[in-house]
């Protein structure tokens, strides 16, 4: 399961997008983090069981290839 998220830590700094592959069986795991970009101009989609592909544009802070046996495509936006 991907899950998508935001964090916003004030005035001082924008929204970061955060993208995590979780086990069913743990919804909020301590690891699970894929991407972190700032902005949140970020979407996601399963091109098979173990392909997710993410379409960014913004400023990228941690980009993982393969977590859980799932492989991450990633496209930026022009």
């Amino acid at each position: 399961m991907a899950v998508i998220s935001e964090n916003d830590y004030g005035a001082t700094t924008g929204r970061n997008r955060h993208i995590s592959i979780v086990k069913r069986s743990r919804p909020y795991p301590k690891k699970g983090n894929v991407f972190i970009m700032q902005g949140t101009d970020a979407d996601i989609y399963w091109t098979d069981d173990s392909t997710l592909h993410i379409i960014y544009k913004g400023d990228v802070f941690l980009q993982t290839s393969t977590i859980y046996n799932v492989n991450i495509v990633y496209t930026e936006k022009k």
